[in-house]
């Protein structure tokens, strides 16, 4: 059981790499800054998951809701078919990122305690810069350089005029950025993210965007299943080690009593006359 499911994890997993090593691949050309190639997956997630978004998801979407869709759901699904939503788009462009070797995370921006629009952050020339691949847009400060979405926030009355008429949050004042929500897991992770304020203080444990790392869902699942395999195989082990040490234990005791010397009966004593 194990053995099948490290294999299709593992084909699925590498399957998806090569699928968007493809897009990286369209998207960028030999000599871009890092700036430009951040534009430029982007603009290639902004075109290619609308195109394919608009052509699955206004077809009945029932149609593709098949086990993979439903429990094993990937980037691969993200990237072939599109939600036509800001979560697919920013899962497209964040894997496209980390398969092209930039840092990126998925981000949520917030306004009374619920998420009102998911886009992504990636780390441009030392800093990290907000990327909205849904409308396709950056937001530059006064001085044109591109802004993180702290900043943005902190100055949204002049980073909103920036987006174009449909940008959905224009009819929302964002009042903060969620990375991950760590109140989602009431005990693991309040853990983990005392862990990651440990290793990496308080704002690397506020800024860290766990699901970035999951986004190859098949990844996860080799892992797990390989360490099933792994554990079950050891305890396979040890159980067939402690069978064995029985098994040698009794042999000794019945050796020892078949070698053990007869003691001589004693001739019965007759009591005198």
């Amino acid at each position: 059981m194990f053995a099948a499911a490290v294999f299709f994890c593992w084909i699925e997993s590498d399957y998806e790499d090569r699928l968007y090593d493809a897009f990286v691949a369209e998207a960028l050309r030999p000599g871009m800054s890092e700036l430009e190639r951040v534009v430029a997956l982007m603009e290639q997630t902004h075109e290619v998951v609308g195109r394919r978004g608009h052509a699955v998801v206004s077809a009945d979407a029932e149609r593709f809701r098949g086990l993979k869709r439903a429990w094993l759901h990937s980037g691969d699904l993200e990237l072939l078919e599109g939600n036509n939503d800001c979560g697919s788009y920013a899962t497209v462009f964040v894997e496209a990122c980390h398969r092209a070797g930039i840092p990126a995370r998925v981000c949520q921006l917030r306004t009374g305690g619920q998420s009102i629009h998911i886009l992504a952050e990636a780390f441009v020339d030392g800093r990290w810069v907000a990327v909205d691949p849904l409308f396709g847009q950056l937001f530059y400060d006064r001085q044109g350089q591109p802004s993180g979405l702290r900043e943005v926030i902190a100055d949204w009355a002049f980073f909103k005029g920036q987006s174009p008429p449909s940008y959905s949050n224009l009819g929302h004042e964002p009042e903060g950025v969620l990375y991950t929500s760590w109140a989602r897991l009431p005990l693991l992770g309040q853990a983990v993210r005392g862990i990651l304020s440990v290793i990496g203080g308080t704002e690397y444990a506020e800024t860290f965007s766990l699901r970035s790392h999951f986004l190859n869902t098949y990844r996860t699942y080799l892992i797990l299943a390989l360490l099933g395999m792994v554990g079950y195989n050891l305890t396979r082990l040890a159980l067939a080690r402690r069978q064995r040490r029985r098994q040698r234990v009794r042999i000794r005791h019945r050796t020892r009593l078949v070698s053990a010397p007869a003691i001589p009966q004693q001739p019965p004593v007759r009591p005198a006359s």
